[in-house]
Order: structure tokens, then sequence, then C-alpha cells
């Protein structure tokens, strides 16, 4: 589904991201959120499990109480004109504490709602200043880049359509930001729903499947080898570990007479 998702959808700007800085009144706000609730770190609440973060410790969450859709509502206009489209809030949430080791599995966003998105960095703590966390994203020719964000600036990305994660862990106590995303408002250009992507998915391609979730298995997340993320589980198919995916469907072949690769 994630593979049909990325080639289904128009794209709306040259490479499908952009880092900029926040506008100072807004990082302001933030900042005086999370600092006030980091003078207590341990009471601030724990997040949820997310199944596209690998985390040895649940994310912790500051609750903004109406600042976030004031936030969301204030920055709508620079992105349509990021995107050249007049846009709809669709969600806000944040600002996510991620935690020591954290990473993020290669992923889209939802197709439905998660169209024009922004990451709003507000602050971090790395054990090592040199050692940041970057986001890696795929522009639209399938370039990977990584992007170190600072206090203070937020990225703009196509999040429907451009896979991104993090595949190294973090080292640091955390990692604050706030995410926010748009729809556009013409449904000739974007009405979408999950279940257009489900009925795109070639039937075919579930020929073979032996395992309806193996254990690698990570919501919206993408965990094939080549964007792999530190912190996935081993693969395991059939209650065997399996580090070389040829060699096993060589095997498997030869015991089940299925197929050639």
């Amino acid at each position: 589904m994630q593979y049909t998702q990325s080639r289904m959808f128009p794209r709306f700007t040259p490479h499908g991201f952009k880092l900029r800085q926040t506008p100072p009144e807004v990082q302001a706000k933030l900042k005086a959120r999370l600092d006030a609730a980091l003078e207590n770190y341990d009471s601030i609440r724990l997040e949820p499990t997310i199944d596209v973060l690998y985390t040895p410790e649940p994310s912790r969450f500051v609750d903004l109480h109406g600042l976030d859709w004031e936030v969301l509502r204030e920055l709508q206009g620079i992105h349509e004109e990021w995107s050249g489209l007049k846009l709809k809030p669709t969600s806000v949430y944040g600002i996510r504490l991620n935690s020591n080791g954290s990473s993020l599995t290669m992923h889209y966003d939802k197709c439905n709602t998660h169209v024009i998105s922004a990451i709003v960095h507000v602050g971090h703590q790395y054990d090592n200043d040199d050692e940041p966390w970057p986001i890696e994203i795929e522009d639209h020719n399938g370039q990977l880049h990584s992007v170190n964000l600072e206090a203070g600036q937020m990225l703009f990305y196509e999040s429907a359509t451009c896979l991104h994660g993090r595949r190294q862990r973090l080292k640091g106590k955390y990692y604050a930001s706030i995410f926010m995303h748009f729809q556009p408002t013409d449904k000739a250009i974007w009405d979408v729903k999950l279940d257009d992507v489900v009925n795109h998915v070639p039937p075919h391609w579930r020929d073979g499947v032996i395992e309806e979730q193996g254990n690698r298995w990570a919501g919206q997340g993408l965990t094939i080898d080549s964007r792999v993320t530190d912190g996935a589980p081993p693969r395991v198919i059939k209650g065997r570990e399996v580090p070389d995916l040829r060699a096993f469907w060589r095997e498997y072949d030869q015991q089940h007479e299925r197929r050639e690769l």
C-alpha cells in the first residue's frame, strides 16, 4: 500500500520539502510552554505507543490546550504560499518529546488528510551537539536527503507522497516538535480516501504472502532492508530469523517448488 500511495497522487512543489525559520512569535509561544513543562520533566505525560516509532521508553507529550490550533491557523498562510494551494487544516499535535533511543520508521502519512504538512521544531537536548537527530526525506525524484532542524526551524513537506523518517537513534534526553497537517480545499485536486489506495494495489501482489504481519510490522512504515531503521527488530519469518531474504526465498522455493527469483 505504501508503494502504491507514493505513485498515485499529484505533487505540488518542485522538491517536496523546504526548510525555513519558524516565525519568531510562534517559536516564542511554543518554547515558553516547553520550558514550563521541562521544569518538572517527570510529570510530563507519557504518549501511547505509535506503530512507526521504535523507542525504549514512551515519548512524552506537552498538551497545549488550544495553543496548537492557534499556531496552526497562524501558520496556514505560509503553508499555502509554499504549496500554491488553498488549504484546509486537518490536524495538529504536539508538543511531542521523543525520548532517548527513539527511531522513526520510513513512512508516508495519511493520504486523506496529511497532504501539506510541517514539523515545527521547538527544542532538544542532545548528549552531544555534534550528533544530531536528522529527519531523512525523499524528494520527488527519489533522492534521499538528511535534514537537521535547529530549534526555531520548521520543515514543510508533502507528507503523503514524500517518504520520511529518522532511521538513526536519538542520542539525548528529548527532541520536541509540533506537527501540523493540511489538505487542499478543492476536491478536484484532492478527494482521497484510504480505500482508493487499497483498490489500486494490484491483486497479484498478494501472491506468495506467507505471513499477514511479520515481526517488523510497523503500521504505515516501510521496513524493507534498503530503508530499515535502527532499532527495528531482526526479520523473523515463520519463527526463524532471516538475515538474507533472497537466500530464504531460494530455500523456500526449493522446498515448495513455488517459483524462481
